[in-house]
């Protein structure tokens, strides 16, 4: 389970290429990352104002599919990878 509220590095450039993928480019590694839907929303959502749990409410209202367990549990394993990719502000854990 994730805890706090995850928020996103703001030198990571976020850009939609149509409306089923996007891509992150991250300056730091010059690597880019191309994103789903899904994950696309859940990276916009990443601001540090909400818990995953939010951020899985309003995924689920975006895509109108019930907020279950499945829903949240793929947005913490999207924040996850985000984490992994180290995308994340390294505070985002608590804010």
């Amino acid at each position: 389970m994730i805890v706090g509220r995850p928020r996103r590095r703001d030198d990571v450039v976020f850009r939609e290429v149509g409306a089923e993928e996007s891509f992150l480019y991250d300056p730091v590694r010059r690597c880019v990352h191309v994103l789903n839907a899904s994950a696309g929303v859940v990276w916009t959502l990443s601001d540090g104002t909400r818990e995953p749990a939010e951020i899985a409410a309003q995924l689920a209202e975006r895509f109108d599919v019930p907020a279950d367990a499945c829903v949240r549990q793929d947005v913490e394993r999207m924040i996850e990878q985000f984490r992994d990719l180290q995308v994340l502000s390294s505070n985002g854990d608590v804010q």
